[in-house]
């Protein structure tokens, strides 16, 4: 009898620790699904900003050659709105680099979590196997007494 309640504590203890350790995986794997979606919101709003600036680059570029048509009209003129122009036009160039530098960044965010969110899973599948073969060798042990 009390072998046989020894070995029905054993079991439980080990369904318990399989289901603790089953809720942990599954909490990591949550937490890199958000990791990943919140990299995929980053990398979009990058791209977005990217995109918006190189429309500005555009409509500064097309801007600054109807401002080179119009210096022949008004040279004096035309200097001066062109050094506007061209002060925003570095500016904007800088704000497409940076945006650029953030898809980058953002894009090895991403495949830096689907990396660990890989890891993780293969550990845990690992981890599984490895728990599933030592209960088994309980098993084995325990048939053996």
């Amino acid at each position: 009898d009390l072998k046989a309640a020894a070995a029905t504590d054993a079991d439980a203890l080990r369904e318990a620790s399989e289901k603790r350790h089953v809720a942990e995986v599954r909490r990591i794997e949550a937490q890199h699904s958000v990791t990943i979606a919140s990299v995929t919101a980053e990398l979009l709003q990058a791209r977005a900003r990217e995109e918006a600036a190189q429309a500005a680059l555009s409509r500064m570029d097309i801007a600054q050659k109807a401002l080179l048509r119009a210096r022949m009209d008004d040279s004096a003129k035309a200097r001066a709105h062109e050094s506007s122009l061209q002060r925003q036009l570095v500016e904007l160039r800088a704000a497409a680099a940076e945006a650029r530098q953030e898809c980058v960044q953002a894009r090895a965010a991403k495949a830096e979590a689907e990396r660990a969110a890989v890891a993780a899973s293969t550990c845990a599948s690992e981890t599984t196997r490895s728990h599933t073969v030592l209960v088994a060798a309980e098993a084995e042990t325990s048939a053996l007494r």
